[in-house]
C-alpha cells in the first residue's frame, strides 16, 4: 500500500509516523488483502495541528483516505491528543471498510446465484 502524509503546523516524529503506518497496514491487511497484493489501495492522511494558541479542546486533527477501486473512503479524527485523533479516525474508516467489503462480497455471491439459476434454467 502506498502512504502518503501530510503534516500542518507541528513536526512528524518518527514513532507518530510509525503508529500511524502501522494502523493502516493492519487494516488492509486483515480486511482488504487480496486488493493489497494487486496494489490497488493508496491511503493519504493529513495530520494537522488546528491552532497553536490553543492549550485544551480538540487541538489535533486527522483525515483518512483510503482509494479502492470504485470507491473513496474518507474519515476524521479530532482529539486532544494526536494519538487518540488517529485512533478515532482509524475506528470509523475500519467501519467503512467493512461494509466496504461486505457489500462487494453481497454483491459477487447474488450474481453467483443468478448465473447458476440461469445455468439450471438451461
Amino acid at each position: 500500500m502506498n502512504i502518503n502524509i501530510k503534516v500542518t503546523n507541528f513536526n512528524l516524529t518518527p514513532e507518530v509516523r510509525r503508529y500511524l503506518e502501522g494502523k493502516l497496514n493492519r487494516l488492509s491487511k486483515k480486511f482488504l488483502k487480496a486488493l493489497e497484493e494487486k496494489g490497488a489501495i493508496t491511503a493519504q492522511a493529513e495530520i494537522a495541528r488546528l491552532t497553536r494558541h490553543h492549550q485544551k479542546g480538540d487541538i489535533y486533527y486527522t483525515e483518512l483516505n483510503l482509494s479502492l477501486p470504485g470507491k473513496i473512503l474518507r474519515a476524521e479524527g479530532r482529539a486532544a491528543d494526536i494519538l487518540s485523533a488517529i485512533n478515532e479516525a482509524d475506528s470509523d474508516l475500519k467501519r467503512q471498510v467493512q461494509r466496504y467489503r461486505d457489500v462487494r462480497s453481497t454483491l459477487f455471491k447474488k450474481g453467483a446465484r443468478l448465473f447458476k439459476k440461469l445455468i439450471r434454467g438451461i
